[in-house]
């Protein structure tokens, strides 16, 4: 459905089911449980226009994992504000959350009782609980969604930062309105096994190079697109803000992964010359 605002209310409910897309021009208004309000893993909460967030009360964003195995981790960034660290996934060890340190490329820890910050990319080991085989994980997001612009400021290099909408995001898009940082975007993708790669892939232009490893989150990027909850990796040129803006969401359902080949021609084909 596409509306101007939509309001829960007393005794309602809303389930956003896998696939499908609500588009607000205006707020989503929650004066009830966040429970009452449900956006499930491949939904999209798109809103199109303003740079403040004209949200009000607390949902619950769901995404999955990849499969993945105990010990594996995940660049997870919220969807919503007031999410904790630690309630996002509680049985995650409080040691084994990490954020990006640009000055020294390492991943260093972060106190597990902060909340995620906006637009900032965390590092998440899967929870102690996780199976050794490879499993789906679902992590819940319970806060008031984001909307409107928001602004990171990098140090110049190498930072973490994150979708931080309840909706899928063109790179694209996110690429252009930033000019000072690199047209590439890397993203974590290194499992649990004894196969040694580099632990990033990367997508420039609309061309993906895979490290051949599962994908942090699930379908993490699919078809130029940044899924929900999805951290990364981007370089910055200059201090200037990293800008998200309501005009870079989208309302894609694919939910695929990227493919090393095209199979289907169209006009968005791109072409590339490899220099080894």
């Amino acid at each position: 459905i596409t509306a101007k605002n939509l309001t829960i209310a007393t005794g309602g409910s809303l389930t956003v089911n896998s696939g499908t897309n609500i588009t607000l021009t205006e707020g989503l208004i929650n004066s009830l449980a966040a429970t009452a309000v449900v956006v499930e893993n491949n939904a999209n909460i798109v809103q199109t226009t303003g740079a403040t967030n004209l949200n009000q009360g607390a949902i619950t964003v769901k995404r999955n994992s990849n499969s993945l195995m105990l010990l594996d981790n995940v660049m997870w960034g919220s969807p919503v504000t007031g999410q904790q660290l630690q309630a996002f996934s509680p049985a995650t060890l409080p040691n084994r959350f990490y954020t990006y340190d640009s000055t020294t490329n390492l991943y260093v820890n972060e106190t597990a009782t902060n909340n995620f910050a906006d637009a900032k990319g965390y590092l998440i080991r899967m929870p102690n609980t996780h199976p050794t085989t490879p499993t789906v994980w679902e992590g819940s997001f319970v806060g008031v969604p984001h909307s409107g612009d928001y602004s990171y400021t990098p140090a110049i290099g190498f930072n973490s930062v994150a979708n931080p909408y309840p909706s899928t995001m063109s790179m694209a898009a996110f690429v252009a309105d930033n000019p000072t940082i690199s047209g590439t975007l890397y993203f974590w993708r290194k499992t649990n096994s004894t196969v040694v790669l580099p632990g990033y892939c990367s997508w420039n232009s609309g061309t993906y190079v895979s490290n051949g490893q599962p994908g942090a989150i699930s379908d993490a990027v699919g078809n130029d697109m940044l899924q929900v909850g999805q951290g990364f990796i981007v370089k910055a040129t200059a201090t200037t803000g990293v800008l998200f803006k309501n005009t870079q969401r989208t309302g894609n359902n694919d939910n695929q992964n990227y493919k090393t080949t095209n199979t289907t021609a169209s006009a968005d084909e791109k072409h590339r010359v490899w220099l080894n």
